[in-house]
């Protein structure tokens, strides 16, 4: 006699609708009544998440990363929204995600495209709900050294020499 109530209407915000519903079923009230108190109930969550930035900005090998992520969302009666947790696929080798600050941070170690899914809570006047993302971020190969060349101490020794007699015969030269 129950089955006809959708999964959608049994919520936190819905508890007292519902208990009202199976109170009147119970005891013997027209359908009709019933099915007022399911139309005058909310509705499940139409709106959707996001998460910025997105696409993530690259990275390389070996040079550190840092991402914090901002969770929105479009549903107007929002009081907090967070990216909360991976749920699916993975970060780079070096790379990990931390929940309580929203924040994707290490050195990655490999190349690739990489694609995981992240979970974004939502708090508004219905409760609690979410809904999942995906973020893909590429890591390049490591930039190439620097081409500043290095000199060592004899070469250096060398080069002030050769600066102090270029600056002697040039004194001597105007002279």
């Amino acid at each position: 006699m129950l089955t006809f109530i959708p999964a959608q209407w049994v919520q936190t915000s819905n508890v007292v609708s519902v208990r009202y519903l199976l109170g009147r079923l119970m005891s013997g009230a027209s359908f009709f009544l019933a099915a007022l108190c399911l139309l005058l109930s909310p509705q499940a969550h139409a709106q959707t998440v996001s998460i910025s930035p997105n696409p993530l900005p690259d990275g390389a090998v070996g040079v550190y990363y840092s991402q914090t992520l901002v969770a929105s969302s479009d549903d107007a009666t929002a009081t907090s929204e967070d990216v909360d947790a991976i749920v699916s696929g993975t970060l780079p080798t070096g790379l990990t995600f931390d929940n309580t600050t929203s924040t994707i941070s290490g050195t990655p170690t490999a190349t690739g495209l990489f694609t995981a899914m992240f979970h974004v809570t939502v708090h508004d006047d219905k409760g609690v709900w979410g809904d999942t993302v995906p973020l893909t971020i590429t890591i390049n190969p490591a930039p190439p050294a620097s081409a500043v060349p290095t000199l060592g101490a004899g070469a250096l020794i060398a080069l002030m020499l050769a600066l102090g007699i270029a600056g002697i015969w040039y004194r001597r030269s105007m002279g």
